[in-house]
């Protein structure tokens, strides 16, 4: 492997550890104080040091329309999931959390071949799905065996989550093509 493909695995498997201490901090962090000044303050943490970063390196301004697109990112990945996911943490243990989260890779799956009107094939979706099922049937067997409020919570973190994971995905490619 290259240095550039050592340093991508890195980076990645960095970015793997930090995401998954997401859901253990949050609970840490909800028990002193509010989930919206918890998630609201999380995105406004990120956002001065890259915007720092943007001005320093004199990046363009995204135009109306990569603005659209990044809004629904916004909205999605910085916004809603950090928020929905804090209040959450409020009634869930984090090892829960973490169990419905891993229905998100299937909800970027759903919303990344919606917005891109591609078709996997079914085999692709019969995985995901059994993938999916499992996931949940031992969420709610290690949880109280019913879906509770937090367990909904966490659904509409991960919807909303996943939406804005696969939109900036898709911006992506957009945005280093040159716009």
């Amino acid at each position: 492997m290259s240095s550039r493909e050592n340093t991508g695995m890195a980076l990645g498997l960095l970015g793997v550890i930090i995401f998954s201490l997401t859901l253990p901090f949050t609970r840490i962090v909800v028990e002193q104080m509010h989930p919206l000044l918890n998630g609201l303050g999380r995105a406004l943490f990120a956002a001065i040091p890259a915007a720092l970063l943007l001005l320093w390196r004199r990046e363009r301004w995204p135009t109306w329309k990569q603005v659209k697109g990044l809004s629904v990112v916004i909205l999605g990945v910085i916004l809603g999931f950090p928020v929905l996911s804090a209040w959450a943490m409020q009634t869930l243990p984090a090892s829960h959390g973490a169990l419905v989260n891993g229905l998100q890779p299937l909800c970027v799956a759903l919303y990344a071949a919606w917005l891109s009107h591609e078709r996997p094939s079914k085999a692709f979706w019969a995985c995901a799905a059994l993938g999916s099922a499992l996931v949940l049937g031992y969420a709610l067997l290690s949880g109280a065996g019913s879906i509770q409020a937090g367990d909904v919570l966490m659904l509409g973190a991960i919807a909303v989550g996943g939406l804005g994971y696969a939109e900036g995905a898709g911006w992506r490619g957009r945005w280093v093509a040159g716009r």
